[in-house]
């Protein structure tokens, strides 16, 4: 009996999941990870908004600027979900300044040769990334 027991054991799915799948370790936070957060509420806001210019492009205009805009979506409150400019400036604020908060610790405390390595660092990953998304769409351009 406590050998089909066993057996029952090893077959439940959560010990399969749990040898397949580990739980994450958990790392410790950087001061500014809810920014990240909110960067990503901008994209998101952003994406929404190139979404609406394509399929409705009446969301994008304001509550009753004409005799048909009446809809719902259009209402205040609903039309800062699909503010896409206000949300790229947002975005490019809070990333200048996350980006930038390592660096200038750093500078602060005089360790110069870890502001140039992350600095450099930096430059490279960024410049490979985009860089290698602008071949992609060349790519498919010609």
């Amino acid at each position: 009996m406590t050998l089909l027991r066993d057996i029952a054991q090893l077959l439940k799915p959560r010990i399969f999941l749990q040898h397949w799948f580990p739980p994450p370790v958990p790392r410790k936070l950087r001061s500014t990870a809810w920014l990240d957060g909110l960067r990503g509420v901008a994209s998101l806001i952003v994406v929404v908004h190139h979404f609406c210019q394509g399929f409705f492009p009446s969301a994008l205009r304001g509550w009753a600027r004409t005799e048909t805009d009446y809809n719902l979506i259009q209402f205040y409150f609903i039309r800062v979900l699909t503010a896409g400019s206000l949300m790229v400036t947002i975005f490019f604020i809070i990333s200048g300044y996350v980006l930038s908060q390592r660096t200038l610790q750093l500078a602060r405390t005089r360790q110069y040769m870890k502001v140039f390595e992350g600095r450099s660092s930096s430059a490279f990953r960024h410049g490979y990334g985009l860089c290698s998304l602008q071949r992609l769409q060349y790519s498919f351009t010609f």
